[in-house]
């Protein structure tokens, strides 16, 4: 071996140690001393640590390939958190190793990955997790590369890593199109409660909800009545996941390209206007007049509930700059007109919420006291396929009695928990439950939650205060494990259920908003945790995020349980 093949200071010096003591044992004439001062030298390393034999050990090691042992991954199940998906991958070397995570032909050429870089140091046989994002998985046919070396970069090995692309697709059709409503429950890692929107105040406390911010005009940090949320996995752009906020007094769709991690976010696109200065409503192809809904299938088309244009507003892809065009519009004839016409398979009347399940496109149409279905998930303007809560397409009677073939009365959202389908039906203020994913005509619900018979549809209970098993004017729904979350939006507050639901009348078991679930009340500040109309929420790990509608604000909150 020699020196400058190990660049380590101690392990050129130990090396100089042995030369000196070969050098005096075979030189006589250098005397006792000189033989005497160099061991001594040796010796120094020997009583710092470093070890004649382990110090050879090393040296072995490094004139050695680098093993690397792959331990696992969790590919078998989606994994998402607040930048996008991703895949952990667990593997080990023999010694010790610095490591990164690359991406393309080889270590050498490989780019890192654009969102939360993998590299990092472990000792020998330490199981390593690593991160390889479905972003870059993707761009590459789905491979990543394990790229390691030892402490003085001597010797470099690594291992390649390929995953099924279709698979990953198939967790993009899970995460966009299971649940429908606001999207899938996710856990972004946040555990700092914070609302976006508004000033975040710390003395006294959340104390603002005005209009855009300050009360001023339209801008890019401020909201007027924010209605719906919704995060999806963009496969148009990444991969990556976006959030997606409705602010619809500006008549506009705000685009984050990230979930939001401070009050300072601000989002990056905006749909609906060419700028974020402007909050004016339009008949066009580029505006909206009050939008309260948007949905994202697995193929990226986005769909925009443009609520008093009558219409349903249709995208091929999230846009990825302000002003997009719509693609296609479904309810109205063409891009620049919004009669309010009859019921029938290509009309809408206020359309509220919109969800992708399945494949499907499910409108809650509100004015005409229905959801219409379109199968699948149209790419143009067509015909619905079918409708819940009436007995054709042709039919808006409101009804309350799901024994009759009409029983809705201006449904607001659907959402689906991935074994039970269900409709806010808002002015029968009350929650339908389907133990079935609904798929043509003439579906009849299973349980109801807010009211005790059938034929009941009174606000809270017909009480004059609410109680744990009442509902006024429900808006919208949330899912995550084992949990149901709707927004009790008369009551200004949040409700939870333990899931299934499995009869009827079902008792929350917790509430967020009110002191307790006997009160109903506008609350008389703006604290946080409190609400005014709750429109909309999402689960995020143990916290979940609110559309906190009449204080112009999004909050994000640790949950009661």
């Amino acid at each position: 071996a020699r020196p400058e093949t190990y660049p380590n200071a101690e392990r050129v010096d130990m090396f100089q140690a042995y030369l000196m003591i070969e050098f005096f044992s075979e030189n006589p004439e250098a005397g006792y001393m000189g033989r005497l001062v160099a061991s001594l030298y040796l010796l120094l390393f020997l009583l710092g640590g470093f070890g004649c034999a382990r110090e050879l050990s090393q040296f072995g090691d490094e004139d050695q390939p680098i093993v690397i042992t792959y331990v696992g991954d969790n590919s078998g199940s989606m994994n998402v958190d607040a930048t996008g998906g991703y895949i952990t991958v667990q593997f080990s070397a023999d010694r010790f190793v610095n490591y990164t995570i690359r991406y393309g032909a080889d270590c050498y050429a490989g780019g890192l990955a654009a969102a939360l870089p993998q590299s990092g140091s472990a000792a020998a046989g330490v199981t390593v997790s690593a991160r390889m994002n479905y972003t870059e998985l993707m761009a590459n046919s789905g491979t990543g590369l394990i790229c390691v070396a030892d402490k003085a970069a001597y010797q470099k090995a690594s291992l390649s890593k390929t995953f099924s692309v279709s698979t990953i697709n198939n967790y993009v059709t899970q995460y966009n199109e299971t649940y429908g409503a606001s999207g899938a429950p996710m856990s972004s890692g946040k555990t700092t409660e914070f609302q976006i929107f508004q000033v975040e105040q710390t003395s006294p406390g959340w104390s603002n909800n005005f209009v855009n911010r300050d009360g001023g005009a339209t801008k890019q940090n401020g909201s007027s009545l924010n209605y719906g949320m919704l995060t999806a996995l963009d496969p148009n752009d990444g991969y990556k996941l976006k959030m997606l906020v409705v602010d619809r007094s500006n008549n506009r769709v705000l685009v984050f390209n990230s979930v939001p991690g401070s009050n300072a976010a601000n989002p990056d696109v905006v749909i609906g206007q060419t700028d974020f200065v402007t909050g004016t409503a339009g008949i066009t192809q580029q505006n909206f007049d009050q939008p309260v809904s948007a949905a994202v299938c697995s193929n990226g088309k986005l769909y925009i509930s443009d609520r008093s244009n009558h219409r349903i507003a249709g995208f091929n892809r999230i846009p990825q700059s302000n002003g997009a065009q719509m693609d296609f519009v479904l309810g109205q004839a063409g891009f620049t007109v919004n009669p309010l016409v009859a019921a029938s398979a290509s009309t809408f009347n206020l359309p509220y919420g919109v969800a992708c399940i399945s494949s499907r496109l499910y409108v809650a149409d509100r004015g005409n006291n229905r959801v219409v279905v379109y199968n699948p998930a149209p790419s143009a303007n067509v015909a619905a396929s079918f409708a819940i809560g009436q007995p054709d397409l042709d039919t808006a009677t409101p009804g309350t009695n799901y024994g009759a073939a009409s029983y809705l009365k201006e449904p607001t959202q659907v959402s689906y928990g991935g074994s039970q389908f269900f409709i806010t039906d808002s002015l029968n203020n009350r929650v339908l439950v389907f133990n079935s994913l609904p798929v043509s005509t003439g579906a009849a619900p299973s349980f109801r939650i807010g009211q005790i018979l059938i034929t009941d549809s009174s606000a809270n209970q017909g009480g004059a205060s609410p109680n744990p098993n009442s509902l006024s004017g429900p808006r919208a729904l949330a899912f995550r494990s084992g949990k149901l979350a709707i927004a009790d939006s008369g009551n200004h507050r949040l409700t939870f259920y333990n899931l299934p639901i499995t009869f009827d009348n079902p008792a929350a078991t917790h509430q967020m908003g009110q002191p307790n679930f006997s009160t109903g009340t506008l609350p008389g500040t703006t604290a946080k945790g409190t609400f005014s109309s709750p429109k909309d929420m999402l689960f995020d790990g143990n916290y979940i995020w609110v559309q906190d509608a009449g204080n112009n604000r999004m909050q994000y909150l640790a949950l009661p349980f």
